[in-house]
């Protein structure tokens, strides 16, 4: 797949990505401190000035479900590049990877890694390596639907339900779905500043959740369910 391309810009703010997800990370040389001294460091010797640091503390690599994260992704159309430390902290999933650097470069944001001085998507060798993490991001996906399909079919023919948990719902000991009051707090709170003109947009990042999931629930009603599920199926 091939985004949209714009030149990368030189009229933007230079911005540092940084995240750490276990106390072990923060005490073997990669905090969120020492990250950001080597970000810092790689820019003035490369000419360049930091203008500001997105700082994920104790958020896992495995999605891109986080706050600074969903931040620097909103702030795109004033950024003009984008460094970390390593390319693992700011995703560890080749799809999620690629996914983000399509984002980039669409926007014309140039990427850097300090540890991978081959993953700057301004070179020819970065834009190779776009094209390799593309196909590796294709061969994922087709093996997590393989996985996952094997893994539904398995669960059919032992008369499970498969599926995942509704936001405001969680597993009860019977194996049956149940209000959470705290995730039930944010629905409601969630309808009450649709109602007050709110875009979702907006609530999305005064909650620190997905646009999808706002979306979900203001455009449907919610209900209780009463079948029985398992919990969600990871790759």
């Amino acid at each position: 797949m091939t985004p949209n391309k714009r030149s990368n810009r030189s009229d933007g703010l230079v911005v540092g990505y940084v995240r750490v997800s276990t106390e072990r990370q923060a005490t073997e040389g990669q905090s969120i401190d020492a990250q950001e001294d080597r970000i810092r460091a790689y820019a003035r010797a490369n000419g360049l000035t930091v203008d500001k640091i997105y700082k994920d503390k104790g958020a896992s690599g495995k999605d891109v479900n986080r706050p600074s994260l969903a931040r620097l992704l909103d702030d795109l159309d004033r950024i003009a590049v984008v460094i970390v430390y390593k390319f693992d902290r700011i995703s560890r999933s080749v799809v999620d990877l690629y996914s983000l650097l399509e984002r980039f470069q669409a926007a014309g944001v140039a990427f850097k890694s300090v540890s991978e001085g081959f993953v700057d998507t301004g070179s020819a060798i970065g834009r190779f390596i776009m094209s390799v993490l593309a196909s590796l991001a294709q061969m994922e996906r087709e093996l997590i639907g393989e996985r996952t399909k094997d893994t539904l079919a398995h669960k059919r023919e032992k008369g499970e339900h498969c599926g995942r948990i509704p936001f405001g719902f969680r597993m009860a000991d019977d194996g049956r779905f149940e209000k959470d009051p705290e995730q039930q707090k944010a629905i409601a709170r969630i309808k009450r500043l649709r109602r007050n003109g709110r875009s979702e947009r907006d609530i999305a990042r005064r909650l620190n959740l997905p646009k999808s999931t706002i979306h979900v629930i203001a455009s449907t009603r919610q209900n209780g369910r009463n079948g029985r599920c398992v919990s969600r199926l990871h790759g």
